[in-house]
């Protein structure tokens, strides 16, 4: 260390110090001596200290340094791609949860118990929905075990697939569409959050229902004006003459005459709007899909089925008639992607796949070379489509199997920072 020292008449000595930055260094280097890194605390330590970090906060206290991510308990984002979830819940409250994107299985403990129900649809909040036993549906959490579980309802078959539009997340405000057509019917009932609706398919108990639509065949009312006027009619003849007999002759022609030109524009009109009016047998394949507020279902042959929630009836397309002998399936999904509606064929086995998309003008099925930046997500409960995965899942598509033996993790389901994350159990120490 060296000092200079200058003299001035107005002003003290001013004293400059040098020091040598190596000196100081080496200072510090013995100070540092003593005390033990951050980078070596005890495992036991950091793991403890992870746990009590929010989930999103643990990808940056791994990052601080190799040893603390070697330590850390890992944490897993729950919403980063669509979930395959068990349909059922054990007794005591475990379920299992898939993620294609991270090919591991969590086994998840919750709070809710539901016994002999099965899941038919799930929310990024947490929320599952689950078909009661005694035909009711229970909206229930995952998080808190909080459930709502909805009034009695007639039919407990079908399809059901449940939907948000307001997108609070709250089960009270969400809304249940179920459908089942088989042969040559169909029945559906919906939840609008405080009670059940009922259209087509109902019995003459059913109709008596409050809850019951009788509008539900827009056709059936015109044969029932049909039938009640020549009820009249028969009645008028008993009391009548020869002359008036006559003259009902002369009404019976005209009236053949109107239901000939009455069947010949509703002819007219289903050509046009490409609907079969009369019965056809259809049998659906897989969930509902909301397109263009309409509820489109697949049938095992490539058909269409549509039910309008506004005017309230129920049609079976003309076309599509079928996917087309050039493709060979054993199950098929339908998809609402990007405005698009898209079917998927698998095999026996899963392969060969086969994607087709809707040509809405011409109604026909046409084979997709390429996904593009999407994914879809196929199940017989629910098939899902995403725009924008990343790029290693891009242009695939994922079925409900399981190939290999994935990674099995106890876990805790836990939300932070309006997100999901799979959080591994903590081993009693």
């Amino acid at each position: 260390m060296t000092h200079s020292v200058s003299n001035h008449a107005y002003a003290g000595l001013i004293i400059h110090c040098e020091t040598d930055k190596k000196d100081m260094a080496s200072i510090d280097e013995k100070e540092n001596s003593h005390k033990p890194p951050w980078s070596q605390l005890l495992p036991e330590l950091v793991s403890m200290i992870c746990h009590r970090l929010c989930p999103t906060d643990v990808p940056r206290f791994r990052a601080v340094c190799k040893h603390w991510n070697s330590c850390a308990l890992p944490v897993y984002p729950a919403d980063s791609t669509p979930i395959l979830i068990s349909n059922t819940i054990s007794d005591s409250g475990l379920i299992r949860c898939y993620s294609p994107y991270l090919n591991k299985m969590f086994i998840v403990r919750t709070p809710l118990r539901a016994p002999e129900s099965r899941i038919f649809s799930a929310a990024v909040n947490g929320w599952i929905v689950l078909r009661r036993p005694d035909k009711t549906v229970m909206f229930g959490s995952l998080l808190d075990g909080s459930a709502f579980e909805t009034t009695e309802s007639k039919y407990n078959d079908g399809y059901f697939w449940a939907s948000n539009e307001d997108g609070t997340g709250h089960p009270e405000q969400c809304g249940i569409i179920a459908i089942y057509a088989y042969m040559y019917s169909a029945k559906v009932q919906s939840w609008n959050g405080e009670r059940w609706k009922y259209f087509g398919g109902l019995s003459d108990d059913d109709d008596s229902s409050d809850d019951s639509d009788s509008d539900y065949d827009s056709g059936s009312d015109s044969a029932s004006d049909l039938d009640s006027d020549s009820d009249c009619n028969s009645d008028s003849d008993s009391n009548s003459n020869s002359q008036s007999g006559t003259d009902n002759d002369e009404e019976d022609d005209d009236e053949e005459e109107e239901e000939e030109n009455l069947e010949q524009k509703v002819e007219e009109e289903d050509e046009e709007d490409n609907v079969v009016n009369e019965y056809r047998e259809f049998t659906m394949s897989c969930n509902p899909v909301l397109h263009k507020g309409l509820w489109y279902c697949l049938g095992e042959d490539g058909s269409l089925g549509v039910y309008d929630p506004n005017r309230i009836n129920w049609h079976v397309l003309r076309e599509p008639s079928s996917f087309g002998p050039e493709f060979p399936y054993q199950n098929c999904y339908l998809v609402d992607s990007n405005q698009e509606l898209l079917a998927v064929l698998t095999g026996r086995n899963g392969t060969p796949i086969h994607v087709l998309k809707l040509k809405e003008k011409e109604m026909t099925w046409e084979r997709m070379d390429s996904l593009g930046s999407r994914a879809i997500f196929t199940g017989t409960l629910a098939s899902l489509s995403m725009a924008k995965p990343t790029k290693a899942m891009a242009n695939k598509v994922y079925l409900s199997k399981f190939y290999g033996r994935p990674q099995i993790i106890q876990s805790k389901l836990t939300a932070s920072g309006g997100r999901l994350f799979f959080v591994p159990e903590q081993k009693e120490m």
